[in-house]
C-alpha cells in the first residue's frame, strides 16, 4: 500500500504556527503523493478512489519519444485486452481478438466499403465498386458461389491442368445437360488423349483421330493395318473366315490352295500337297472307321484295328489270325481276358480255368467243388439249412447223447445254446477223478448262510450265519471278530494285541504278582520253581530289563539274558538305552505318546538331550531321520532329516533348526531357523521353488528359484523380479502404516546400491504394461528416476514420466532441481489444468492452428474459440501483481504495473473566499489509469460564486501528479476544457492543467503566448456556468 497523509498537528485559536509545523504537514503531503511510494488511487482503503472517467474531446497517450511504442492494457480479472501503437511501423497492433457485433461494420473510407457479418456463419465484404484481393495465391477450401460474372485475367488451373481462355471459349454454346457432363466424372484421360476425339464422328473414320463405333457397333475404315502391315483382303474374303452356311461349288484343281492352321499360325498349301499326305497316311493307317457295312472283299491280317463305330460286323466264316479286342475284352488263342489282365480264363480240353474272381448272380455246381483258398459268402446253406443252424443242430445232437455220470447237457434249439447241469457229488463216496475246481466266483457251502467263498482275489472267506466271520489274507493275517483257541497256539512272530488277559486277568497284573527266584545267567538255566517280580516303583534306581535267551517260549526251559543296556526307572518312569528300535508291519502308529494331564499347558513331550561333559558352540543336539530303502539295491537311505544345533552356549543361548531333504541324491537344506540369522529357505541356493497357498489360490506366494523371481498370486513369469497378479478391481498392492506420528506413513523405496555412483545413473522405474492387439506385452507408460548430480552434499535428482504416442515413447513430465518440464521433445501433446468449475483453467495447445502452439487461460469462458499461434489467450480477466514487461525489455522502469478505472468527486473552491452560502458546485469525475498515466474526465455544473473571490481550483483528484525532477522536463500537465456560460474574450481559449506534485487542477484562460490567467469569479456567471474537463497527467506512483 502506498503512503497516506497523516495529520501532524492540531491547532486551537491563538496557537502559533511555525515553519516546522508547516514543513511537517508538507512532508506528509509529499510522501502521500510521491511518485514511487505515494498512494495509488486504486480504489482500496487509504489509496484514494479509482479514476473511472476521462473527460475531454482529446486524449493524448505517450510522451512523443521516437521509436517508442505505446501500449494500452485493459486489466480484466482473468483476461487482459491490449491495444498497441507501433511507432516506427505507423500502425495499431491488436494482439487480442476484436469482436464486431452483428449489426455493426468495419468501415473503410466511407460507409459504402465495409466488413460485417449480416448473419451467423457468414462474412460480408462490401464495396460500392470493386473488391480487389492482391495475393500470389488465394486458397479456398470450401465451395465458391458466384452470383455474378467471374473474370479471370490469366488461366484457370484445376489440379495440374492449366486451362486457357481460348480453351474455355470452346465451351461457349455447349448444350450438354448436367447428366451428360456427369458422364465425365471419374475420367482419367489427359488433354492429349481427349484431343483424339476432336472431329471424330460415329461410324466414320477421320485420320489421326480416335475411332468411334456407330450405333450398330460398326467401324467404317478405308484400310486396316496390323503391326505395320496393311491388310489387302476384301470384306468378302474376310467373310469366308466367318463359317457361314453358304458353300461354293468351285472345282478343285492343281494349283488351288488350302487354308490351314499350322501350329497356331494360319497358312496355305496346295491341293497336290494335301493329296500326297492323305495317300501316305491311309496306307499306314492303324485304324479304319466305317459307318456302313463292309459286305465285299476281304480284310487281311496286319491291317490293324477295325473300329465299326455303331455298325455291326456279320460273318458266316471264321475270324482267324491274331487276337480279337472287343470293348477291352481280348480273345487271344486259348485265353480270354481283359486288356489289363489278358489271361483271366484259360481254355483246354474239358477244363475252364479262372485265374481271377468269378462274379455271378447265381452259380449252380452240380458236381463237387474243390476250393483251395478261402470261401467267402454272405450266407451258406447245407441242404436248405443255414450253415450256423446246421452246425448247432449237429453239435446239439452230439452232446445230447452224453453218458457222463452226474452231467446233463441239453441243447436249446431256440437260441442255439447248451445247458450243462452238474448233479450232486456223493460226499460219502471217494472222488478220484476231480483234480481241481477253479472259478473266480467259486462258493462252497451247506446253505446260503454258511459258505466258503473264493470270490475275492487272494482271500478265503468263511461265512457263518450270513456274516464274514474269518478271513485268511495273502499277507498271512487272519481277520476275525473273535478267535477262540481251545488248545495251544504256536506263534513264531510278534503277538500284537490291544490287551492281553490270563484267565480273565490283565497280563500286567499277573506279571506284577510274580516273584522270580533261583534265576541265573548261566549257559544252562535252572528250572525255576517259583518266579516272583517285586513291584519296587518307589525305588529311584535304574533296573535292567531281562530278555529271554533265543525267545523260546514254547514250553521248554527259558534262559535269561541281562547283557542289554535297556533299563527302567520306576520312580521317574524313564526307559534308558543306547538305541531303541520299534518295528511295525502296517500303517498303525509304531510309537504313541499319550498324556492324560488336564492342564492345558502340558502334553506329550519328546526330549532329545545331548548330555555332553564338554559342550561347545555349534554342537549338534540331535536329529530326527526319515529313511527308507533305495531302488537300486534295497539300501537304507536317509530321505528327510530334522537336525538341531547349539549356536551359542553363552547366557544368550542361540540355536539352529534345519529341515533337510534329499534332492537329486544329495541331502539339501530346505528350511533353516536360526536365532542369529533368522529364517532361511533353500540355504544351499539350489533350484528349489517356494510356494504358499491361500484358500482359493495355489500360488498365493511363489518364489521361482530357477528364474530368480518372486510371484504373488501367480506362478507365471511376467519378467519382473517381483510379480503380483490381481484378478479383481481391488488393491493389487497396499502399504499401510499404523504409526500415530503425523510425519510417518507407508514408504516405498527404490534404491540403487552402486559401488561407483555417477551422474545420470538410472535409479529406478515403474512400468505400466499390457497386451497389444497382437497379444504381445507392451509398455504403455512409465516413470523413471535418475541422478543429475551425485556429489555428496549437493545431490540433484530427476523424475521423468513417459507415455507412448503412435507407438513411440515420449516424455510427458520431467522434474529436476532446476525445472519442471512438460512435453520435453516438443511433441503434439496438450497440457491442461482444471479448476473447480473450469476444465480448461490453464491450457497449452501444443499444436494450435499451424503447429506453433499457444497458451490459454480459463478457456471454458470462451468455449468453442480456436487458439491462435504463439499467443497467450485469456478468456476472462487477469491480474499481474508485479507488472508486465513487453517484448525483450527487462527494465523494471518500463514495466506496466497498474491499470484501473474508477470514479471520484472533484472538490471545487475559490482561492480567496468561497461562496457565502451553499457549495461552489456539484460535480463528478471518471478516471482511467494505465501504469503511471491517468486520464480524468470531470464535470462541474452550475458554479456558485455568490460572495466568492479568487481563482477557481479543483482539488480531490484521484492521484497526485509526478514531482518535478528539477530539470524542467515536467512542470505542468494540460488538458482540454469545454464550457457553457463562461465569460472570456473571443480571442482566448480555455485549457486545464495540473501542476507537478499536486492532486488539484485549475482552468486557464490563454490570452496569448505569454499571458495565461486562471479562471476566477470574473469569468463565472453565477449559477449557470458549467465546465467539462479532460486532462491526462503522470502520477507520482
Amino acid at each position: 500500500m502506498g503512503a497516506t497523509y497523516t495529520r501532524q498537528s492540531s491547532y486551537s485559536d491563538g496557537d502559533v504556527i511555525t515553519a516546522a509545523h508547516t514543513n511537517d504537514e508538507f512532508n506528509q503531503l509529499l510522501a502521500a503523493f510521491a511518485a514511487s511510494t505515494g498512494h495509488t488511487h486504486d480504489g482500496t482503503t487509504a489509496e484514494g478512489g479509482p479514476i473511472t472517467k476521462l473527460l475531454g474531446n482529446t486524449l493524448t497517450f505517450g510522451a512523443g519519444t521516437a521509436g517508442t511504442d505505446i501500449t494500452v492494457t485493459f486489466d480484466g480479472e482473468t483476461s487482459d485486452g491490449i491495444l498497441k501503437w507501433m511507432e516506427d511501423e505507423d500502425r495499431f497492433q491488436f494482439p487480442d481478438d476484436i469482436l464486431i457485433e452483428s449489426d455493426e461494420k468495419l468501415l473503410f473510407r466511407d460507409t459504402a466499403i465495409y466488413l460485417n457479418s449480416s448473419t451467423d456463419g457468414q462474412l460480408d465484404i462490401v464495396a460500392d465498386t470493386e473488391v480487389q484481393i492482391a495475393a500470389t495465391t488465394i486458397d479456398m477450401n470450401g465451395a465458391v458461389d458466384i452470383s455474378g460474372n467471374l473474370t479471370v485475367g490469366g488461366n484457370i488451373v484445376i489440379g495440374s491442368a492449366d486451362i486457357s481462355e481460348a480453351e474455355l471459349e470452346v465451351l461457349d454454346g455447349l448444350t450438354v445437360t448436367t447428366a451428360e457432363v456427369n458422364v465425365l466424372d471419374g475420367i482419367t484421360s489427359d488433354v492429349g488423349e481427349l484431343n483424339l476425339l476432336d472431329g471424330s464422328a460415329a461410324g466414320n473414320v477421320v485420320n489421326s483421330k480416335a475411332v468411334i463405333y456407330s450405333s450398330g457397333g460398326k467401324v467404317n475404315a478405308t484400310s486396316l493395318q496390323i503391326a505395320g502391315t496393311d491388310l489387302t483382303a476384301t470384306a468378302a474374303e474376310f467373310n469366308l473366315l466367318d463359317g457361314g452356311s453358304t458353300i461354293g461349288t468351285t472345282a478343285v484343281s492343281d494349283g488351288h490352295g488350302i487354308l490351314m492352321n499350322h501350329g497356331g499360325t494360319m497358312g496355305q498349301t496346295t491341293v497336290q500337297t494335301l493329296a500326297a499326305y492323305l495317300d501316305d497316311e491311309i496306307t499306314a493307317m492303324p485304324n479304319l472307321v466305317s459307318t456302313g457295312a463292309l459286305d465285299s472283299g476281304s480284310i487281311t491280317s496286319g491291317f490293324g484295328t477295325i473300329n465299326t463305330g455303331s455298325s455291326t460286323i456279320t460273318t458266316t466264316g471264321l475270324i482267324t489270325g491274331g487276337s480279337l479286342d472287343i470293348d477291352d475284352v481280348l480273345i487271344d488263342g486259348a485265353t480270354i481276358g481283359h486288356t489289363d489282365d489278358t489271361d483271366l480264363i484259360t481254355l483246354s480240353n474239358g477244363v475252364v480255368t479262372v485265374a481271377g474272381e468269378l462274379d455271378a448272380t447265381t452259380l449252380d455246381i452240380s458236381g463237387n467243388a474243390d476250393i483251395d483258398g478261402t470261401l467267402e459268402a454272405d450266407a451258406i446253406t447245407v441242404d436248405g439249412t443255414g450253415l450256423v443252424e446246421f452246425i448247432q443242430d449237429t453239435v446239439g445232437a452230439m452232446v445230447s447223447s452224453n453218458t457222463e455220470t452226474g452231467i446233463t447237457v441239453t441243447y436249446e434249439d431256440g437260441d442255439g445254446t447248451l445247458d450243462f447241469v452238474v448233479g450232486s457229488v456223493d460226499a460219502g463216496a471217494t472222488q478220484t477223478t476231480i483234480e481241481s475246481i477253479k472259478n473266480t466266483s467259486l462258493v462252497i457251502g451247506r446253505d446260503d448262510d454258511n459258505l466258503i467263498k473264493f470270490t475275492t482275489d487272494n482271500q478265503i472267506i468263511f461265512e457263518v450265519e450270513g456274516s464274514d466271520n474269518v478271513i485268511f489274507k495273502q499277507s498271512g493275517e487272519i481277520e476275525a471278530s473273535s478267535l477262540d483257541i481251545s488248545g495251544d497256539a504256536d506263534i513264531d512272530g510278534p503277538l500284537e494285541a490291544d490287551a492281553i488277559t490270563v484267565n480273565g486277568t490283565a497280563l500286567n497284573t499277573v506279571i506284577a504278582g510274580v516273584t522270580v527266584a533261583n534265576a541265573t545267567n548261566a549257559t544252562t538255566a535252572a528250572v525255576a520253581t517259583t518266579v516272583t517280580i517285586t513291584d519296587n516303583e518307589n525305588t529311584d534306581e535304574d533296573n535292567a530289563i531281562i530278555f529271554t535267551s533265543g525267545g523260546d517260549i514254547d514250553g521248554g526251559n527259558i534262559g535269561l539274558e541281562s547283557d542289554g543296556d535297556l533299563t527302567y526307572n520306576p520312580n521317574t518312569g524313564t526307559l534308558t538305552s543306547n538305541k531303541v528300535k520299534i518295528l511295525t508291519t502296517d500303517n498303525t502308529a509304531g510309537l504313541t505318546l499319550e498324556c492324560t494331564d488336564d492342564d492345558d499347558n502340558d502334553g506329550p513331550i519328546i526330549d532329545l538331550h545331548r548330555n555332553s561333559a564338554n559342550p561347545s558352540d555349534n554342537d549338534h543336539l540331535g536329529k530326527i531321520v526319515f529313511s527308507g530303502q533305495d531302488a537300486a539295491g534295497g539300501n537304507k537311505t536317509t530321505f528327510v532329516e530334522i537336525a538341531t544345533e547349539a549356536r551359542d552356549l553363552s547366557t544368550s543361548e542361540d540355536a539352529r533348526l534345519d529341515f533337510n531333504l534329499v534332492n537329486n541324491g544329495t541331502l539339501t537344506n530346505y528350511l533353516r531357523f536360526d536365532t542369529e540369522l533368522g529364517i532361511t529357505f533353500n540355504d544351499s541356493s539350489d533350484d528349489i521353488d517356494f510356494r504358499i497357498e491361500s484358500d482359493d489360490n495355489a500360488n498365493m506366494f511363489f518364489i521361482d528359484a530357477g528364474s530368480n523371481h518372486v510371484n504373488i498370486g501367480t506362478s507365471t513369469d511376467y519378467s519382473g523380479v517381483l510379480n503380483v497378479l490381481s484378478t479383481d478391481n481391488g488393491y493389487t498392492l497396499s502399504l499401510v502404516s499404523t504409526d500415530d506420528d503425523s510425519s510417518v506413513g507407508p514408504n516405498l523405496q527404490f534404491r540403487r546400491d552402486s559401488s561407483s555412483p555417477a551422474n545420470d545413473d538410472f535409479t529406478g522405474a515403474i512400468y505400466f504394461t499390457a497386451e497389444n492387439s497382437s497379444g504381445a506385452n507392451h509398455i504403455f507408460s512409465q516413470i523413471n528416476s535418475s541422478i543429475v548430480d551425485v556429489t555428496a552434499g549437493s545431490e540433484d535428482g530427476r523424475l521423468e514420466t513417459f507415455v507412448y504416442k503412435d507407438g513411440s515413447e515420449i516424455s510427458s513430465l520431467k522434474i529436476d532441481g532446476t525445472s519442471v518440464v512438460f512435453n520435453e521433445g516438443s511433441n503434439d501433446v496438450d497440457f491442461r489444468i482444471e479448476s473447480n468449475g473450469d476444465v480448461n483453467m490453464f491450457e497449452v495447445d501444443a499444436n494450435a492452428n499451424s503447429g506453433a502452439g499457444s497458451v490459454g487461460i480459463a478457456r471454458n469462458a470462451g468455449a468453442g474459440d480456436s487458439f491462435s499461434d504463439n499467443q497467450l489467450e485469456v478468456f476472462g480477466s487477469a491480474r499481474f501483481q508485479s507488472g508486465i514487461l513487453f517484448g525483450s525489455d527487462t527494465s523494471t522502469d518500463n514495466m506496466l504495473y497498474d491499470y484501473e478505472e474508477g470514479t471520484f468527486v472533484p472538490n471545487a473552491e475559490f482561492t480567496t473566499t468561497n461562496p457565502t452560502s451553499g457549495s461552489v458546485t456539484t460535480g463528478n469525475g471518471l478516471y482511467t489509469k494505465i501504469g503511471r498515466l491517468v486520464t480524468i474526465h470531470m464535470r462541474l455544473l452550475n458554479i456558485n460564486d455568490t460572495g466568492a473571490a479568487g481563482d477557481l481550483k479543483i482539488s480531490n483528484l484521484p492521484f497526485t501528479s509526478l514531482v518535478d525532477s528539477g530539470d524542467g522536463a515536467v512542470a505542468t500537465f494540460t488538458g482540454s476544457v469545454s464550457h457553457a456560460h463562461c465569460n472570456h474574450a473571443g480571442s482566448t481559449y480555455l485549457t486545464s492543467e495540473v501542476l507537478d506534485n499536486k492532486s488539484e487542477a485549475r482552468i486557464i484562460e490563454n490570452i496569448d503566448n505569454s499571458n495565461r490567467d486562471p479562471v476566477n469569479t470574473g469569468n463565472i456567471n453565477d449559477g449557470t456556468t458549467d465546465f467539462f474537463i479532460t486532462i491526462t497527467y503522470q502520477t507520482a506512483s
